[in-house]
């Protein structure tokens, strides 16, 4: 046994009882996530349930216990969906180190029961490697009918805590790249730049982590997996200001990623059985501007950027993302591009400014890790029980403290097994 650590993050297995057709297309899901506890900065400071019950009655309950110990939690429902916050930490979390790459339960279980009968079992547990594992059921989707979850500038991480006043408005995730993809991630939002003439990833002119280290991840991965990874590479916040600084970019990733990249046309329109066949299962997109003109390489992702300063907003934003995606799903032009809704709330300067100088004073509460403990259940909400349908890509902030990787995968199973015009 061992405690809960810096590589790997915690989703889910779900399991539902009965092997009916009318089951394979329930909506019903149970997910377990993370939120602060207390004072405490650490998104993963106690378990969240997330519940969505098809066939709720008044009564049903939800039971959160360890396979080694009793019962820590239970909770009535009194609607049909929603999300409480267990108390619970998950201090008795166990992996295997040598089994990193490979699904893991945790031993924390949440049973939906109904007079003692248990109708669903959900373990909150790691997903290395959940497209493989399904690849039976999703292997004849094509990338642009995907639900892949994402993270939004995926190498603006810090493992210290408390944060420090810049970290309030730079760091966007709480862990590793290597740890968003063994957490589920599939796609990764990075910014590079160069500094001291090394390449780092940038949050806006601040370098963050260097991008070797990052790219050693995402190899060390894709060896010991047979996920498909999308890298977007855009913004070039610092040090290529100059076109030749592109080129020799370019040439960096093409020597170092030789054997793992797949350049192949109109890749958003390959299935994923196809793209396996291939053995090369990272995708790049890299758009920068340079001089008024913008450039595309590889396969385009049309980044969906709301720039919103407020939940309504980021609200409005999403359903108007994906509507629009709707109403274009019949259209030939709306499968061109993979399309990614970038699903977070963006701090201005002046926001920035009076947020740190109520900090000083103890009373901040708009740094980019409270925005996401705040939005974070929310667009977990917004996504499986609106849009689970539509969504393509979706990058979040501090990914624990949402189950936005969750409801992807339960979305991807739904919608090669189901008909999605019901």
């Amino acid at each position: 046994m061992f405690k809960l650590n810096n590589i790997i993050s915690a989703v889910i297995f779900i399991k539902i009882f009965g092997n009916s057709s009318a089951n394979e297309c329930n909506t019903s899901q149970i997910i377990l996530s993370y939120a602060p506890i207390n004072d405490s900065q650490e998104i993963r400071g106690q378990i969240v349930i997330y519940w969505f019950l098809e066939d709720f009655k008044l009564g049903d309950s939800l039971v959160l216990y360890h396979d080694t110990k009793d019962l820590f939690f239970t909770y009535f429902p009194k609607n049909s969906s929603g999300f409480v916050k267990t108390g619970i930490a998950p201090v008795d979390a166990r992996y295997s180190l040598e089994s990193m790459y490979i699904d893991q339960c945790t031993g924390y279980h949440v049973a939906w029961l109904r007079n003692s009968t248990e109708l669903m079992l959900t373990c909150l547990s790691s997903h290395a490697n959940w497209m493989y594992d399904n690849r039976k059921i999703i292997e004849n989707l094509t990338l642009a009918e995907l639900f892949i979850p994402g993270t939004h500038n995926s190498g603006s991480y810090r493992y210290e805590l408390p944060p420090t006043i810049l970290d309030r408005y730079t760091v966007t995730q709480e862990k590793s790249v290597m740890d968003q993809l063994l957490t589920g991630i599939r796609y990764l939002d990075i910014r590079p730049c160069i500094v001291d003439n090394k390449y780092w990833v940038c949050h806006g002119l601040f370098a963050m982590q260097p991008l070797d280290d990052i790219f050693k991840d995402i190899k060390d991965f894709l060896d010991n997996t047979m996920e498909i990874v999308i890298i977007n590479f855009k913004e070039f916040p610092q040090g290529f200001e100059i076109l030749e600084s592109h080129l020799n970019f370019l040439n960096y990733l093409l020597d170092e990623f030789e054997g793992y990249f797949l350049e192949t046309f109109q890749i958003h329109q390959k299935t994923l059985g196809e793209i396996w066949k291939s053995d090369n299962r990272l995708i790049f997109s890299y758009v920068s501007e340079f001089e008024g003109k913008i450039y595309r390489y590889w396969t385009p992702v049309n980044q969906q950027w709301g720039d919103v300063k407020n939940v309504a907003k980021l609200e409005s934003f999403v359903n108007e993302s994906e509507s629009a995606a709707k109403l274009e799903s019949n259209r030939e032009f709306s499968k061109m591009n993979l399309r990614a809704v970038m699903a977070e709330i963006t701090l201005d300067s002046s926001m920035i400014i009076v947020d740190a100088a109520l900090f000083y004073f103890g009373r901040g509460e708009k740094s980019l890790r409270e925005l996401a403990v705040q939005t974070g259940p929310l667009v977990t909400m917004w996504y499986k029980k609106r849009h689970f349908k539509t969504a393509n890509i979706v990058a979040v902030d501090f990914i624990d403290a949402t189950g936005i990787i969750e409801v992807a995968i339960w979305s991807n199973i739904y919608r090669a097994k189901c008909d999605m015009s019901n």
